[in-house]
Formats: structure tokens, C-alpha cells, sequence
């Protein structure tokens, strides 16, 4: 009876455990996104508010599933066999709150690169996970007994994994995209790494984290050591957001007074940072590097190089 409850009620009390440290750190993250970014857009602020929303409804959801097991019906065992509305509550919150940081990320991608059809498809892909998740909580609202939890493993599966799936490949195509763009001067050269590691440090909690939550439950459908890390998912998505726009402080005019000339003379032949698209529209994506886009002219075997102009990506 003490190795069940290890594994069922053990599973649901550590995950509210490491679910309340990771929400104190969104609170904390959250206040430094507002205190520092008064000016920033309006659409960035909403998504912001309302996926604090999202997660004080997870979070609570978490919570009273715990309480409801351990306090309110403690010792039920018929109760205990079964599977209620915290459940699907905390699996909607968070299909919701990785579908709104992906398309975030998505959007960030595509103002980088103006690639419309892997923008696309990423956008594919965040909408399977999302109708995953979905599938899951409708599954476990009308087919609740723990006996019954196989019913849910092809739509937990394919939430899980397109949820991996989605987080791998965009990091995968930002660190593509960041490191294709070539530049002469070592102050834009310094900004584009550290985004390419902001890419690989964002992309790859989540996906962690939802990769381990679904080989448990395909090792042990009965236990609920995987709500333990699918618990926390929500919060990791939403901590990747505010970290991908606090962490823009430090890239602002960080090359200002390293871009003046190239590094190395004899690079000047290469054109840096192809761009596409007008980027001197508002951006919401949170990415803010300075590139100088030099043109190099060869004459009489003096190159003369000319910064002609400055974009904002």
C-alpha cells in the first residue's frame, strides 16, 4: 500500500513541490518583465498577462488536485482510483501555455529568416500538440477510472512528443539561421552567439521535461511519477518566454563601439548578415542586434570599405 501510494499520490505531491519553486521564479521573472519594459508592445505585454493567467490556473489546478486526494478524500480508496476535473484542468493550462510560447518563438524565427514555409510547418506542428492536449483531458473527463488511463495513450503520446518534436526543431532552425548569418565585426558577432545559446538554453528544458514525462508513463501507465514532470511544463514554458525577453538587455548596444571596423581586414570580402524582408517595422519578437551591412569595393588592389548602412533584426 506504501510503495501505491509512492507512486500515485507521492508522484502528484512532489510535482506541486517543484511546480511552486518554478512558479516563484516566473513571479520573480514576471516583475522584472514589467518593471524593466514599460515601453514594450502592448501584444507583447497581453501574451505576457495572459499566460500568468493561464499558469495561476494551472497552478491552482495542481494544487487542488493534491488536496482533494490527500485531505478532503483521504483514505477513499474509490476515490483515489479515479481521475478528476484538476486533471484535464492541468492539462489544458498547459497545451496552452506551449502553444502560445511555440507560436512566440515561431514568429520570432520567421521575422529572422521571412521563411514561410518552415514557419508554417513549425506552426503545424504547435497546433498538434495543442489538439494533443486536448484530446487528452476530453479523454480523461469521459473515461476517468485509473483502469482506464490506456485510453488516453495515443493522444497523451502524440502531445508529448509533438511537444519534444515542436521545441527541438525550433531551436534547431534558430541555431541554423543564427549561425548562416556572417559578419565582419566582432561586437555583431558576439550578439549573434549569444543568441544562438539562448536558443539551445530555451529550446531544450521543455523538451527534456515532456521527454522524460512520456517515458515514464510508457514504462507505468498507473503511476503519476509522469504528472510529476508534466506538472511542470507550463511553468517552464512560461519561464522560457520571460526569459527570452529579459534577457534582451544585454544585447542592446552591446556592439556599438566594437562595430566600427571589421576584425580582420582580410575578411572584408564577405558580405555580412543577408537579410530578407523590411525590418524596420516594430518588432515583438524580443531580438534586438545591430548588424552593419558593409559594402567592399576593390580598386586599384585597395579595398575600401564602406558601412552604407544599419538594420535592426
Amino acid at each position: 500500500m506504501i510503495g501505491l501510494l509512492d507512486k500515485t499520490l507521492g508522484g502528484l505531491l512532489g510535482g506541486t513541490w517543484a511546480n511552486s519553486y518554478l512558479f516563484m521564479i516566473e513571479i520573480i521573472m514576471m516583475y522584472q518583465y514589467f518593471s524593466r519594459y514599460k515601453t514594450d508592445h502592448i501584444t507583447l505585454k497581453l501574451m505576457v498577462l495572459g499566460i500568468l493567467a493561464v499558469d495561476i490556473l494551472g497552478v491552482l489546478g495542481d494544487y487542488a488536485c493534491v488536496y482533494l486526494y490527500t485531505v478532503t478524500h483521504w483514505g477513499d480508496k474509490e476515490y483515489l482510483s479515479n481521475q478528476y476535473w484538476p486533471i484535464p484542468v492541468y492539462v489544458v493550462t498547459t497545451g496552452i501555455s506551449a502553444f502560445v510560447v511555440q507560436h512566440y518563438l515561431i514568429y520570432r524565427y520567421w521575422t529572422v529568416s521571412r521563411n514561410w514555409l518552415i514557419s508554417i510547418f513549425l506552426v503545424l506542428e504547435s497546433w498538434t500538440t495543442m489538439a494533443g492536449a486536448l484530446s487528452t483531458a476530453i479523454i480523461i473527463v469521459t473515461k476517468s477510472s485509473i483502469s482506464e488511463r490506456g485510453a488516453v495513450l495515443i493522444p497523451a503520446t502524440i502531445w508529448l512528443v509533438a511537444t519534444a518534436v515542436v521545441d527541438v526543431n525550433i531551436t534547431a532552425v534558430l541555431i541554423f539561421e543564427f549561425r548562416n548569418m556572417k559578419t565582419v565585426f566582432k561586437g555583431t558577432q558576439t550578439v549573434l552567439n549569444r543568441l544562438t545559446s539562448l536558443a539551445v538554453k530555451t529550446g531544450t528544458p521543455a523538451a527534456v521535461a515532456a521527454t522524460i514525462a512520456l517515458i515514464i508513463f510508457l514504462n507505468d501507465k498507473s503511476s503519476n511519477i509522469s504528472v510529476a514532470f508534466a506538472f511542470c511544463l507550463g511553468r517552464i514554458y512560461a519561464i522560457t518566454l520571460l526569459y527570452n525577453l529579459n534577457v534582451r538587455s544585454y544585447g542592446k548596444g552591446s556592439s556599438d563601439n566594437n562595430n566600427s571596423y571589421p576584425s580582420n581586414p582580410d575578411q572584408s570580402r564577405h558580405i555580412p548578415l543577408p537579410m530578407r524582408g523590411n525590418h524596420n517595422e516594430s518588432r515583438m519578437d524580443g531580438i534586438h542586434v545591430q548588424v552593419h551591412k558593409t559594402a567592399v569595393v576593390q580598386m586599384d588592389d585597395q579595398k575600401i570599405g564602406d558601412a552604407d548602412s544599419m538594420d535592426k533584426v
